[in-house]
């Protein structure tokens, strides 16, 4: 079965020959960059995007205690 490459996947976002150390937090990266990238193509404004990713910053730092 062939793998599909859908905007914001990991293998899109890192180069093929680079491999994460630790996955998780590196996919997690990877989906919040992809999320980002969609917020922008609707056209949304900055301070938007930037307080729902100050939002789940925080929930990621709660959620770590």
């Amino acid at each position: 079965m062939d793998a599909v490459d859908v905007p914001g996947s990991m293998r899109l976002v890192m180069p093929g020959n680079v491999r994460a150390l630790d996955p998780a937090p590196a996919m997690f990266d990877a989906m919040l960059a992809g999320w980002t990238r969609q917020q922008q193509s609707r056209l949304l404004a900055r301070k938007t995007i930037a307080d729902r990713m100050s939002l789940v910053a925080g929930i990621l730092i709660w959620a770590r205690r």
